[in-house]
């Protein structure tokens, strides 16, 4: 699989996947990368080599947390739905043309201000988490997001 360098997108969903092996960045031409309902406790630092990645989908694995290197990826459209993340991921922060976000059902109890700071956001979902701090600053968050037109869920 790792030798097919014009694949653009890939569907690794329901394979039971415990492990991305760092061959992964082998795909340079990769844009869409799903690996959803598998058994995933960690993304390989090498997933920050991919480029052209501006939609990945993660939803239902084990993930706790991100690698930095994601930070530099290109991507709009992220999917963390049903993981077990506590925290918004600092390579999530950084995510400079991220558009889309969708973090239900996780343990997240708190949306950091940074999250402000992402201009391009126009989606956000974080609905069945234990966010009950809604300060100002999500406030803030939230009535940008639907000044724009966004949409938001909580």
């Amino acid at each position: 699989m790792f030798n097919l360098y014009g694949l653009q997108t890939l569907d690794l969903n329901f394979n039971n996947i415990g492990e991305i092996h760092a061959d992964i960045k082998k795909l340079k031409g990769l844009s869409s990368l799903s690996i959803s309902n598998n058994q995933l406790n960690n993304i390989p630092d090498e997933i920050g080599e991919l480029d052209q990645l501006d939609v990945l989908y993660l939803t239902n694995n084990l993930i706790k947390t991100l690698p930095l290197s994601m930070a530099r990826l290109p991507i709009k459209e992220l999917h963390l739905e049903f993981n077990k993340l506590s925290s918004l991921p600092a390579a999530v922060l950084q995510l400079k043309a991220l558009e889309e976000l969708y973090t239900g059902n996780n343990l997240i109890s708190a949306l950091p201000k940074e999250l402000s700071e992402i201009k391009s956001l126009k989606v956000l979902y974080f609905e069945s988490n234990f966010v009950t701090d809604l300060s100002e600053h999500v406030t803030t968050i939230v009535e940008n997001l639907r000044a724009k037109g966004g949409s938001v869920k909580y």
